[in-house]
């Protein structure tokens, strides 16, 4: 299971990190009722352990998921969607006063974050937090090679 506590890089005190816990679920056992609680638990952990999080979020949450992950919500300053358009899930968002924009590419999604974090960091509260949530692999694989490639210097404005 994956330790979203350990970063997988942190430049200027943001730190980059990853939460793939569902797909470790879904990889070691079916997914019923009785689990899907503990898979919601595990999203909102991740959510819990930072605060300033600007989250790449690659699938949607279920309906369980968003009751669970709602009290932690406002830990996250931005919310950068890849793919498809979901209105359901961007009005999800809304009512909880979630900013959000919709990036077709994860590259570019993370880049985004990684500038607005940086941009942010100097913010109360302390440096924030670039986290991708996913159950691809390929994606994740593709995550943790962006980060490694992020310069170290970073202008703001």
């Amino acid at each position: 299971m994956t330790d979203t506590k350990s970063p997988l890089r942190v430049i200027n005190g943001v730190a980059y990190v990853f939460d793939n816990r569902k797909a470790s679920i879904i990889e070691n056992e079916a997914v019923s009722e009785d689990n899907a609680e503990e898979t919601a638990e595990e999203v909102l952990c991740a959510l819990e352990q930072h605060k300033h999080i600007y989250w790449v979020v690659s699938r949607k949450p279920d309906e369980e998921e968003k009751v669970i992950m709602q009290p932690s919500l406002d830990n996250v300053r931005q919310v950068f969607l890849i793919g498809e358009e979901d209105k359901e899930l961007e009005e999800w968002l809304d009512n909880f006063g979630v900013t959000h924009q919709r990036i077709q590419k994860m590259e570019a999604a993370v880049l985004e974050a990684h500038a607005i974090a940086q941009d942010e960091r100097g913010e109360p509260g302390g440096a924030g937090t670039v986290m991708l949530t996913s159950t691809n692999e390929e994606r994740i694989e593709r995550y943790k090679k962006l980060v490694q490639e992020l310069p170290d210097d970073v202008e703001t404005d």
